[in-house]
Order: C-alpha cells, then structure tokens, then sequence
C-alpha cells in the first residue's frame, strides 16, 4: 500500500513498515480533511508521533521528509552488523 505512494519512497528502509502503512492510512484521509479542516484531530501525530492527514497535504507533490516522522519509527543500523562487516574487510584485505 506505501509502496504506491511517490512521497514515502525516500523513507522505504529508513522508518519502520508499520509507522509506513500508517502514513498511507492517514493519506487517504487527505481529501476529507480538505474539505473540512477540522476533523483532522491531529489523533496520528498525538497518539504515534507521525504525520497526520493534514500535514501529509503539504506533501502530496513532493516527499516527506525524515524529521516529520519521530525517532522511534526510525530503523537503524545494529552495531553487530558493522561490527561483522569490519571484520569481513579487516581479514580478507
């Protein structure tokens, strides 16, 4: 479903897949909260500190960007991994 969205394809591996399909949900909301600003609530932004319908109207033609979206949605690197790959370089080089 985020997959089809051109203003998350900059946050696919970068934000969680669940804090992603919950950006689409809220995107669909766009087109009633535009018609009636009021109903937004702001419950997206409040509850899992992620953008909610209005905001993501700002972002319709172009991305979302990253400081939208709370650190906790964030996805990152494990140390183990970098740790691994180090390794991997340091004994074949």
């Amino acid at each position: 479903m985020c997959l089809k969205l051109p203003c998350t394809k900059k946050l696919l591996g970068m934000i969680s897949r669940y804090a992603l399909n919950e950006i689409a949900a809220e995107y669909e909301r766009i087109p009633y909260v535009g018609k009636n600003p009021s109903c937004c609530g702001y419950v997206m932004r409040t509850t899992y500190s992620l953008p909610c319908a209005r905001e993501l109207s700002k972002y319709v033609v172009g991305s979302i960007p990253l400081e939208t979206i709370h650190i906790f949605w964030w996805r990152w690197k494990s140390y183990r991994d970098d740790l691994s790959s180090s390794m991997f370089v340091a004994k074949y080089i």
